[in-house]
């Protein structure tokens, strides 16, 4: 996808699922998000495992799904 497409889904979208570091597997969580100015804003509180592992690792990843076709038949 290119990061003009990758935009566009990250401007029109605002639900994705942030996976955080955590050991010995990630730890995956749905969150509501906005994009704007280049970064993404998300909610959360100030205390919790998710604030905790973001502050041990900033390396994060965030998946958006900008459109799908299930085909049940298929």
């Amino acid at each position: 996808m290119s990061e003009e497409m990758s935009l566009e889904v990250l401007k029109n979208q605002t639900n994705g699922t942030l996976a955080v570091y955590d050991k010995p597997y990630p730890y995956a969580v749905p969150v509501s998000f906005v994009y704007g100015d280049g970064a993404r804003y998300f909610h959360g509180a100030t205390e919790g495992k998710k604030h905790d592992l973001l502050t041990d690792n900033g390396n994060v990843s965030l998946s958006v799904v900008g459109m799908d076709n299930v085909q049940p038949e298929k």
